[in-house]
């Protein structure tokens, strides 16, 4: 969504992404995303869906004026006119606008996961097959969890063992000290 203001009355105002970079890297792809008409008031509003083209990251609009004055003819030159939007980021799912609200779908799917192939490969089997279903939830978690667990007690073996090689050290250092 934009808001414009600044802008003479009546003019076109063409709106590129980045200066239009993005789209002279897509020969294909128009530079001008959309076209606005200022209003009386100087001022305009709405919005527009993104180029395919548009990637995830940091973005900003450019405002510029196309054609030459504006309707009154104090406004002088309306070509000299543009305007840069901050800058804005597009992610996985950027709704611009007053879309309607997403649909929630009845029952949630998990991810795929890798499910490894056991036994000898006689050439007919795949190294990793995508499993997905109730049944192929992630296995991150327990793995990790369980490998702290064993971590953490390799830690307090190795702890006893120094303090028992400790005591030992010092009574047969006492034991010598006394002979």
């Amino acid at each position: 969504m934009y808001t414009l203001s600044g802008f003479p009355s009546g003019v076109t105002v063409q709106v590129l992404i980045d200066d239009g970079a993005l789209a002279a890297s897509h020969p294909l792809e128009p530079e001008v995303v959309t076209t606005i008409t200022v209003k009386k008031d100087g001022t305009a509003a709405g919005s527009f869906e993104l180029p395919e083209y548009v990637e995830q990251g940091n973005h900003w609009l450019r405002f510029r004026v196309f054609g030459a004055r504006g309707e009154s003819g104090q406004e002088g030159n309306a070509a000299d006119y543009t305007n840069k939007s901050p800058y804005f980021t597009v992610s996985g799912v950027t709704v611009i606008g007053g879309a309607a609200p997403p649909t929630v779908p009845t029952a949630p799917t998990p991810p795929p996961r890798q499910v490894a192939a056991m036994g000898r490969s006689n050439g007919a089997g795949a190294a990793g097959i995508q499993a997905a279903g109730p049944g192929g939830g992630s296995t991150g978690f327990p793995i990790i969890g369980a490998s702290i667990l064993v971590l953490s007690m390799i830690l307090v073996v190795l702890s006893v063992l120094v303090a028992i090689n400790r005591r030992r050290m010092a009574a047969y250092q006492r034991r010598r000290a006394m002979a």
